[in-house]
């Protein structure tokens, strides 16, 4: 059972690890092109969720796991704002480059 959890805990981590490099490397590649460049990709958010939250310059998510929340940041090369819901599942985010930023939103 122990182990079991581990690997529940584990698989939902790296999924997340794979929604924000989804989101952070889509961002860059928008930023880079400029002004109007715009991009919609969709990427699957793991369960356990709490906030996410989004700085000049980096994604935090609160997670849940088994041994309680966990607080995992991802860093970016070019600055991000907007909001991105906690919620499970497949998430449709619009990533538009704008002159000094790139805005995230979902759609």
């Amino acid at each position: 059972i122990f182990y079991s959890v581990q690997i529940k805990d584990r698989i939902r981590i790296d999924q997340l690890q794979n929604f924000a490099n989804k989101v952070i490397s889509s961002s860059e590649s928008v930023f880079y092109a400029g002004e109007p460049s715009k991009n919609t990709i969709t990427a699957y958010l793991p369960s356990g969720i709490q906030i996410i939250e989004i700085y000049s310059k980096e994604i935090v998510f609160n997670i849940t796991t088994s041994t309680g929340v966990t607080r995992m940041s991802f860093s970016s090369n070019v600055p991000l704002q907007g909001n991105l819901s906690s919620s499970e599942g497949v998430k449709r985010i619009i990533i538009a480059a704008q002159s000094d930023k790139v805005m995230l939103s979902e759609g």
